[in-house]
């Protein structure tokens, strides 16, 4: 072995096309947590399985190859192409929060 594991992931290579690789991946991401809501947290959830609280902690543990500069890119090219909607709030904490939903 080469001493690293290997990473795959999914995406729609025209979603791809129009927002970027990393945006594509970032959105398949966010489709397969809403589709596992009832494996997942609760707490990971706002307003039944429509929002996902999604960390840039959590986002640079669960894409490694991308950068937070890069995800975050992937995340504008998400909103402005009308598929994802964003919302921040704070948690019991005080700690702010992003809260991603699919449109």
């Amino acid at each position: 072995m080469h001493g690293y594991s290997m990473y795959t992931r999914h995406f729609d290579w025209r979603l791809a096309v129009q927002c970027g690789v990393n945006a594509a991946i970032v959105y398949f991401h966010f489709q397969q947590c809403s589709r596992m809501q009832e494996v997942m947290s609760k707490e990971k959830f706002l307003y039944g399985d429509r929002w996902i609280k999604f960390t840039d902690e959590y986002a640079i543990n669960w894409f490694p190859y991308i950068t937070i500069s890069q995800y975050k890119s992937a995340i504008k090219s998400l909103i402005k192409h009308k598929l994802i909607e964003k919302m921040i709030k704070k948690d019991e904490k005080g700690n702010t929060c992003s809260w991603y939903a699919i449109l």
